[in-house]
C-alpha cells in the first residue's frame, strides 16, 4: 500500500476503514456540475441583499464553481463582490488550498488588511 502525503492522509484520519467513506465519496456526485448560476429564489434574494465585502477566488478546474456563469453570479450580483481583488487559478480545482495554499493565503490576508472593518451592526 503506498502511503499517503501527511495533508492527505489527515482526509482520512476520521474513518476507521474505507467502508466509513461511502457517503462521502459519493458526495462529488451529487453536485451539479452543468455549470448553472444558483437559481433558488430564496438564496438569490439573499445574495442580491448581501452588502459586505465579498472575495471570489474560484479554481478553474473545479467542476461546480469553475465555470463563467458561477463565477459571473457572484462577482456581478452580489453587491459585496463589487471592485473586489478576485482571482482566478487555472490550475486549482475545488479545494484551491491544496493546490495553490500559499498564494490564496496572501491574498486573502492582504485582502482583510485592505477590506475596511463594517462599522454598522447587523
Amino acid at each position: 500500500m503506498t502511503e499517503l502525503a501527511p495533508d492527505l492522509a489527515a482526509d482520512d484520519a476520521p474513518f476507521p476503514a474505507r467502508i466509513y467513506m461511502a457517503g462521502v465519496r459519493a458526495f462529488p456526485s451529487l453536485i451539479n456540475t452543468l455549470g448553472h448560476a444558483p437559481t433558488d429564489e430564496a438564496a438569490r434574494a439573499a445574495l442580491d441583499a448581501f452588502d459586505r465585502p465579498v472575495l471570489g477566488m474560484f479554481g478553474l478546474r473545479d467542476a461546480m464553481f469553475g465555470h463563467e456563469p458561477v463565477r459571473d453570479a457572484t462577482r456581478k450580483q452580489i453587491r459585496g463582490a463589487a471592485a473586489q481583488p478576485h482571482h482566478d487559478y487555472p490550475d486549482a480545482g475545488h479545494f484551491i488550498q491544496e493546490d495553490e495554499g500559499p498564494d490564496l493565503a496572501n491574498r486573502i490576508a492582504d485582502w482583510i488588511s485592505a477590506t475596511p472593518p463594517m462599522t454598522r451592526s447587523r
